[in-house]
């Protein structure tokens, strides 16, 4: 038998050697044997309920065995397992499929022109010291409702007696429930965008996304502006930037203005007018962004409220006023609603109530579960979160945000110690009073 893995399974196998070392002497333990196993089966085409009954020797020889030659043999005798496994009603595909492809009926396509997206999970290396996806080929759309999540949990359980007789002896019903006990909290969301159009659906992949990126696509797709509002670290431009290529447009970025001149532009010494990314995006129809609006100079942004509301707007280098092109969006990114400084972000400013009124408005907080996926380490994110759960309790002026998660997995899987990463990317700044009531309640 031979198996040529697929481009998904190859990142599966890149993903499985970053995670378990160079092949040829490799270890493999109960802590990572779930790697091990999920190389074996993307590059071997093992079945996987074969590899379950696989002492740890024998998944270390076929990841180290870079001729194929052990992987190969050990695909052949899991066939010869799973027929002597066939019996009843269920084959051993069929039991397989009940474990790992549980898949809810395909949505139905939508008749308007509107972007469509289908959220999914996927089962990943609970430990893998990379932020890229681990393992993008085996998933199954992620229950949204109760009643979802009742049908799939009604599925496992009619499902339950055909496998557990497949299973090899000693895996009884108590050692099944415990491992979906282990496994399914290690879900992470994927979102697939499909934007439906008159000459049919484009498919933009999977995207690890923020649970609020459909609330901001459809509603720029409804023809508004939109105000992030959210915490240091949050994925605000990186929401935005996804939404506009979920729309199909262009994106101009700018960060905090201080001048009107950095939203209209100017004519230079030489009279040569130059332009600016707002100017680009509100004539030819893209996406503009405008990071950290809450910290531009309030009377700045006064000059956008007739180019928001009315559709047109003056620039220097011609008498007659532009008119604002149909696919134009603006979105800002703030840390607060323009009510201004707080206590963590000191820089704020209050905004104009008109300049406001212009926005429709998206609170955009930490997604932990998306904060997970892209640290790819479970037990330091864990630590992460605590420790920003315990530093908002007890009101401590500090920003302990995703990238303390992400940067944080970076540097140990670099060869840091977690003292040093913690001091690197949550203590800073922190006096020691400060450090020991955020210690003590993270414990409680």
């Amino acid at each position: 038998m031979t198996n040529t893995p697929s481009e998904a399974d190859r990142v599966v196998m890149q993903a499985a050697e970053r995670l378990l070392g160079p092949r040829g002497g490799v270890t493999i333990t109960t802590d990572n044997r779930h790697a091990a196993r999920k190389y074996a089966r993307a590059a071997y085409g093992i079945p996987s309920a074969y590899l379950a009954t696989l002492p740890t020797a024998t998944l270390a020889a076929i990841y180290n065995d870079a001729s194929g030659q052990t992987g190969r043999k050990q695909a052949e005798a899991g066939e010869a397992w799973l027929i002597a496994q066939r019996g009843g009603e269920w084959t051993p595909e069929q039991i397989i499929k009940a474990l790992e492809d549980i898949t809810p009926p395909a949505p139905q396509p939508e008749p308007m022109r509107a972007p469509r997206f289908e959220e999914q999970s996927r089962l990943r290396f609970t430990k893998a010291p990379t932020t890229e996806p681990a393992e993008p080929a085996t998933m199954t759309p992620a229950p949204t409702t109760q009643a979802e999540t009742q049908r799939i949990v009604a599925a496992l359980t009619a499902a339950l007696p055909a496998v557990l007789a497949a299973l090899p002896s000693g895996m009884d019903e108590d050692r099944v429930r415990a491992i979906m006990r282990d496994e399914l909290p290690q879900l992470v969301p994927v979102t697939r965008i499909v934007i439906s159009a008159p000459d049919g659906d484009r498919d933009l992949g999977e995207k690890h996304a923020h649970k609020k990126l459909p609330t901001l696509v459809k509603s720029l797709a409804a023809g508004l502006h939109v105000m992030l509002v959210g915490p240091a670290g949050s994925g605000k431009t990186t929401g935005a930037e996804q939404a506009a290529e979920a729309l199909g447009r262009e994106i101009r970025i700018q960060g905090a203005a201080t001048g009107a001149h950095e939203f209209l532009g100017f004519l230079d010494a030489h009279g040569r007018y130059q332009s600016t990314p707002f100017r680009d995006a509100f004539e030819h129809g893209h996406v503009f962004v405008a990071d950290e609006l809450d910290a531009s100079d309030p009377s700045a942004l006064l000059v956008i409220n007739a180019a928001l509301a009315n559709g047109v707007m003056a620039f220097p280098d011609q008498r007659e006023p532009i008119k604002r092109h149909p696919d134009f969006r603006f979105v800002g990114t703030a840390n607060t609603f323009g009510s201004g400084a707080n206590r963590v972000y000191v820089g704020r400013s209050q905004l104009d109530a008109a300049t406001l009124d212009r926005f429709a408005f998206i609170e955009w907080n930490y997604d932990e579960k998306l904060e997970r996926a892209l640290a790819g380490d479970d037990a330091w994110t864990d630590r992460v979160q605590a420790l920003r759960k315990a530093a908002d309790a007890e009101k401590v002026r500090a920003v302990i945000s995703p990238r303390a998660s992400i940067m944080g997995a970076k540097l140990i899987a670099a060869g840091l110690n977690r003292a040093e990463v913690e001091e690197m990317t949550i203590w800073r700044g922190m006096d020691g009073e400060q450090r020991s009531r955020v210690e003590r309640a993270a414990r409680n």
